[in-house]
């Protein structure tokens, strides 16, 4: 059982850590390995215009240089959602159900929607000759008027391209209490985003030919 908040949580990884015994992906060598990395967009919202991969594909030990036409052309599709989108439990047919809410774009194909969107992935015969490969890549944007909160969300007309849209619980009823309320207090708070992502990720793949 998880210690309750204030209680002392005994570390078990720290001795093999301190000890340089730590087993991590970098350390995992194997012949003929190509390396990834990624050009993220630096914008919340804009369409791209154009990308120019030709500086990439000319830098010393890239590979390759895979866009989101690639994957269009390619078929591959994107990766579905896993938790469902409160209020539609019972709407979707099977997770990941692309009519509850759209997959997220494998790299972004004519816009991004977020900072940090994958935009282009460069394959290279080592790490940095992928980071600079997709460094030497250029991108043109039209910049669009990001949305970037909740409330600006509610008082957008339209409402700014929502992947999805819920309602949970019973508005008339809600309504009809506070109205009959002896008192309201309104409060708003401001809870920041929570990604967990362990430090370093990677997976360590081979590819096998079968007959």
């Amino acid at each position: 059982m998880l210690a309750s908040i204030g209680e002392r949580i005994w570390r078990v990884e720290d001795e093999r850590l301190l000890r340089g015994e730590g087993a991590f992906v970098s350390d995992e060598f194997a012949p003929n390995v190509a390396y990834a990395a990624f050009l993220r967009s630096t914008a919340a919202c804009a369409e791209i215009l154009h990308i120019d991969v030709t500086a990439a594909l000319a830098t010393d030990g890239v590979v390759a240089v895979l866009t989101g036409a690639d994957v269009l052309e390619d078929g591959l599709g994107g990766i579905p959602w896993e938790v469902c989108p409160p209020g539609h439990e019972n709407k979707a047919r099977f997770q990941g159900d692309p009519d509850i809410a759209e997959s997220q774009p494998l790299l972004a194909h004519l816009r991004v929607r977020y900072v940090g969107e994958p935009i282009a992935m460069v394959i290279a015969n080592s790490q940095s000759a992928a980071l600079n490969g997709a460094d030497a890549i250029n991108v043109d944007f039209e910049y669009g008027d990001a949305t970037v909160s909740i409330h600006d969300t509610r008082i957008s007309e339209p409402c700014a391209e929502a992947l999805f849209t819920a309602e949970v619980g019973d508005c008339i009823g809600t309504d009809a209490a506070f109205k009959s309320a002896f008192g309201v207090v309104q409060i708003r708070t401001h809870i920041p985003r929570l990604a967990a992502a362990p430090i370093p990720f990677g997976i360590p793949s081979r590819s096998t030919s079968f007959m």
